[in-house]
């Protein structure tokens, strides 16, 4: 067999997987609901490594991978049994986040200091789609942070987070960023003062440098 016929064989075999593992690279989901509620075979692959990263989990799949369809592996009991675990975390994660969370003017805040193992990156654009921003804080091991992120699944032109970040003296990108703060009342106090800026209650707004995109809000897609 030709090199070129083994390379097409090898193309069509994996074409599933290496479609998925770029969308989950990238994290360009289609929707908030698509990552969240997990239903394509993939998705529950990758989310039952929310609750095993262990190195015997991780040979598992990268053998499995290897030899079947992501349907498959999906449905192995080992898969199964982690997505199930990691699917019952993350209903109470989101069901807690909306018992926390406070949204006004496309912002969601959520102080989630008291139970921050419930902390979840894509809960506050699945509770409220329409929420341009989210700023949580939480705590991170011994630190406490302030993460700020904006929706993927909106365009609109809005501030350059990173600068925001950094005048905290956190880090990170135009679209999501984070804080370490030395305790939690001054966390909770960085969380609220971003939440205003961000919802254009105060004038620091006008001083931030705005990300070229779209002025008219509108769903991608």
């Amino acid at each position: 067999m030709a090199s070129s016929d083994i390379h097409q064989d090898l193309s069509t075999q994996f074409r599933d997987h290496l479609y998925w593992s770029d969308v989950i690279d990238a994290a360009e989901y289609a929707s908030p609901k698509q990552v969240v509620e997990s239903e394509e075979p993939a998705l529950q692959i990758n989310l039952s490594l929310a609750t095993d990263r262990t190195s015997d989990y991780l040979n598992f799949l990268v053998r499995c991978l290897k030899e079947r369809s992501l349907s498959e592996v999906a449905n192995a009991q080992e898969v199964a049994s982690r997505f199930f675990r990691a699917m019952q975390w993350q209903k109470q994660a989101i069901a807690y986040m909306e018992k926390v969370g406070e949204v006004r003017n496309g912002v969601a805040f959520f102080d989630l200091t008291e139970k921050s193992e419930f902390f979840y990156r894509y809960g506050p654009y699945y509770l409220w789609p329409d929420a341009r921003f989210a700023v949580a804080v939480y705590r991170n091991g011994r630190n406490w942070k302030v993460t700020v992120s904006s929706s993927p699944w909106l365009r609109f032109r809005g501030p350059d987070l990173s600068l925001l970040c950094e005048s905290y003296g956190g880090e990170g990108h135009p679209q999501v960023g984070g804080i370490l703060a030395p305790n939690r009342r001054r966390a909770i106090g960085i969380g609220q003062e971003i939440v205003r800026v961000l919802r254009g209650e105060t004038a620091y707004t006008e001083h931030l440098p705005f990300r070229q995109r779209p002025i008219e809000d509108e769903r991608i897609g």
